[in-house]
């Protein structure tokens, strides 16, 4: 049996055809947890049953997942991406590599730039996302432009799961199938290093190092969390906690709770643990989120078990100990920790939009937050331009950078936006109604739910109101006519030329036409 069998199983599950099992066995670091519910929530995995444990020298982990609606499966690529991601057997190195911060450069995903000049058609954007992640490739940072001539300049700065980059064998391979995915092979790819001048996307953009969570640094821990915060209270009274003794193998009330999640802290059951625990309405990438935040807040999971009731209720039970061990007494501590995880649990993102540029065109604003390791929240891009292909909303620029930002609670943090301009299919801004469209279906992807534009809607509404009358056009064999598909402009779909009112700079980068040159003055964008 290979060895790689031995340390990340996948096989299907006795009796239920549409889960899967997966099982890891490996050594154990502080943020390997979030590491592996990014990788799920990447591959398009919702879990529906999970234990983890560990006794702080090795981990052993079992999750029951099933795919998200929309997704297809990936299994072999799945397994080969959890074991790159596992720590090494030498538990002295990855200790070393933590404490010696010039040696992270090591660890670092390096990044690259990936140019594609093409031209505009149907899909566009949203085929040459996934094809990226056919790719194994990340994708840091983005601009994507398309030009009036319905010509399209994108740039990603992209990292390679598989380090190959920057052999000619690697770039060869991603560039003949980026070619074949999106149909175009005239496109002009180009894969390079990135520029020395760092330039970024946007001039709020910071320059962010991306390593796994499990070679991370706490980016806000408790303790400091809560030492602002006793500085900022002056003294009051200690704040509020809700107490509980209830573990997952009691008799829970398995309701939904009426506030969206349900966040308490039992100290009494174990003695050198604290348990968190969670109840709220089941979505995609739940584990991610706790986990994410609870290395943030530098806290090491002993033990978790998760699981999914049949109403779509989400209970999770996480023992936490500080870094140094024991379990968290300070109730301040406990108050953020608590603020801090139902935060993740009900805000994993936020959506809005606007007009902009006089009327001109629609911005659609997503803002997610970023792990310890500088990397933005998985499937984003992929779920966005998966909403606005269904809604036949058009994009002409979107660019996706990371930025720092102090929240309402003074702490220093970094979040990650992807901005989309978007206008119909005939060039104008978005109606009222078809904003609120976008943003609906936006967070439904964003949440793992089903994805259905309004006209396929009508039509179910529409056939179910024949079948439920058994009378009239199904019965006398007639069909039932579709709702009019709007006007498409011959070059769009996913992407729009640049209106009228927006004019393109005539310097551009080297090798770039200047019909090709993206509008950089609007968003302030710096090239």
């Amino acid at each position: 049996m290979d060895d790689d069998d031995d340390v990340v199983t996948i096989r299907p599950v006795t009796g239920q055809q549409e889960s899967m099992e997966v099982r890891i066995s490996c050594p154990d670091a502080t943020g390997l947890g979030t590491d592996i519910a990014r990788t799920l929530l990447d591959f398009g995995l919702k879990e529906i049953q999970g234990d983890v444990s560990t006794d702080g020298k090795w981990c052993f982990l079992i999750f029951q997942v099933a795919l998200i609606p929309g997704m297809r499966p990936r299994w072999n690529m799945l397994k080969k991406r959890l074991i790159s991601i596992l720590p090494s057997t030498d538990q002295h190195i990855n200790k070393f590599y933590l404490w010696k911060e010039e040696l992270l450069t090591h660890l670092e995903q390096k990044q690259f730039v990936l140019q594609v000049t093409s031209y505009d058609r149907m899909g566009y954007l949203h085929d040459l996302v996934n094809a990226l992640f056919e790719c194994d490739l990340a994708c840091a940072k983005a601009h994507i432009t398309t030009c009036p001539s319905s010509g399209v300049l994108d740039v990603f700065w992209i990292c390679d799961y598989r380090k190959e980059l920057p052999s000619e064998a690697r770039q060869h391979e991603i560039i003949a199938t980026l070619k074949k995915t999106l149909g175009q092979p005239d496109a002009n790819i180009t894969i390079s290093a990135v520029p020395a001048d760092g330039d970024e996307p946007n001039r709020n953009s910071v320059q962010v190092k991306r390593v796994a969570c499990k070679d991370a640094k706490p980016s806000n821990p408790l303790r400091l969390s809560s030492a602002r915060s006793r500085s900022r209270l002056g003294g009051a009274d200690r704040p509020p906690i809700l107490y509980s003794q209830n573990s997952l193998h009691s008799d829970r009330d398995h309701s939904k709770p009426s506030d969206g999640a349900k966040v308490s802290i039992d100290n009494c059951t174990a003695p050198s643990h604290t348990i968190v625990q969670v109840c709220c309405q089941d979505r995609k990438g739940l584990l991610y989120d706790i986990t994410r935040t609870v290395k943030d807040s530098s806290l090491r999971v002993a033990y978790a078990k998760v699981c999914v009731k049949q109403n779509s209720v989400y209970f999770a039970d996480i023992f936490v100990q500080e870094v140094q061990g024991g379990r968290i007494t300070d109730d301040h501590m406990l108050h953020w920790l608590v603020e801090k995880v139902r935060r993740a649990v009900t805000h994993p993102f936020k959506v809005s939009t606007r007009d902009v540029y006089d009327g001109l065109c629609t911005e659609l604003k997503v803002v997610a937050g970023v792990d310890s390791g500088g990397r933005g929240r998985p499937k984003v891009t992929y779920d966005v331009t998966h909403a606005l292909s269904t809604l036949r909303v058009c994009v002409f620029m979107a660019q996706i950078y990371i930025e720092r930002v102090v929240d309402e609670f003074d702490e220093e943090h970094l979040q990650e936006l992807h901005c989309f301009l978007l206008q119909d299919m005939h060039g104008h801004a978005l109606t009222k109604d078809v904003k609120a469209q976008v943003t609906r279906l936006v967070q439904s992807a964003l949440l793992g739910a089903p994805l259905q534009a309004p006209h396929e809607q009508q039509q179910q509404q529409q056939h179910a109101g024949v079948a439920a009358e058994g009378i009239g056009a199904q019965e006398a064999g007639a069909v039932m006519p579709l709702p009019p598909a709007p006007a498409q402009h011959p070059h769009c779909n996913g992407k729009q030329p640049l209106p009228a009112g927006l004019k393109l700079p005539s310097a551009v980068a080297a090798g770039v036409p200047p019909s090709m040159a993206p509008n950089l003055s609007g968003w302030n964008r710096k090239w």
